[in-house]
């Protein structure tokens, strides 16, 4: 069954995502435009459309991870009650004993859906390189190694050019080490994020 994203919040939720999500979403534009150059050579818009299918898959996980956010501020909100309380003078015992059993009490719904959510990117992560070696395969076999004269080499020499400004100096030497590079893995680094919470 397809998702879909209710469209009404999402420009809302966008503006106040995390600047992670935000860098995330970059890599995938910088990394759309280089596909897009692969497909004129391809003459068909098949690695782009792919690679929209990775994003709205990204683009779903994060929309369905407010849940995650919601929890944990429930948490937290009682958390802050029972330190609110505790620096009164002279602290109220009872009431301090009171809010600790009720964030004691309080499952935290957060861990097994945060479980769930690093499961899905590592998964996602998997897929796209998966899908990489497919994508460079073609690559490989029908990009000239220079320059053919033609613009298509040129507008995909120059998004390779932009795509590797994005990248660490050891994935610069080439198309190959650029495309696999683990910097344009767009969820590794929000995997990485979310188990360090």
């Amino acid at each position: 069954m397809t998702q879909t994203l209710p469209t009404d919040d999402l420009p809302q939720h966008l503006r106040a995502a995390p600047p992670i999500i935000v860098s995330v979403m970059q890599t995938f534009q910088i990394t759309r435009s280089f596909v897009a150059g692969i497909d004129d050579y391809h003459h068909s818009d098949k690695f782009t459309t792919e690679w929209y299918d990775f994003l709205d898959r990204y683009v779903i996980m994060m929309w369905n991870s407010r849940d995650i956010c919601i929890g944990a501020r429930i948490q937290l909100v009682k958390l802050n009650g029972v330190l609110t309380f505790a620096m009164q003078d002279p602290p109220n015992m009872d009431v301090i004993k009171a809010k600790v059993n009720d964030y004691l009490n309080t499952p935290d719904s957060t861990v097994p859906k945060s479980r769930e959510l690093v499961d899905n990117l590592k998964q996602l992560d998997d897929d796209i390189e998966q899908w990489k070696v497919t994508v460079f395969d073609w690559i490989d076999k029908n990009v000239p190694k220079h320059d053919d004269g033609t613009a298509m080499y040129r507008m995909l020499m120059k998004a390779l050019s932009d795509l590797k400004e994005r990248l660490p100096p050891e994935d610069r030497t080439d198309m190959k080490s650029a495309w696999f590079s683990n910097s344009l893995k767009p969820t590794t680094v929000s995997t990485v994020q979310i188990q360090g919470a």
